[in-house]
């Protein structure tokens, strides 16, 4: 490949030099700030009541822990069959 004209091209980058800026004004007294919106208060405040309720329910798994342990823990079959049917519709294949 043969490059002709490179003076011209030389010239065009030559013609554009860089200027200085000039400083606007001060922004050193200027704080980055933001603010959340009301929807994302309320998510964060949701969020923040939701990390201080403990995963296990203690009271209920020692209620059902005493009716297994006293024989008094039963279940109907149908209650059990229920379960199962509503739980194979729920899932998506």
């Amino acid at each position: 490949m043969k490059i002709s004209n490179i003076s011209r091209v030389y010239d065009v980058y030559q013609g554009t030099k860089a200027t200085a800026t000039e400083k606007v004004g001060k922004h050193e007294d200027k704080k980055d700030s933001f603010k959340l919106s009301s929807t994302a208060q309320d998510f964060q405040t949701t969020l923040k009541a939701l990390s201080q309720i403990p995963d296990i329910r203690e009271d209920k798994v020692n209620a059902v822990k005493s009716k297994i342990q006293s024989n008094n823990y039963n279940v109907s079959a149908d209650q059990i069959a229920s379960k199962i049917v509503s739980n194979a519709f729920d899932k998506k294949i």
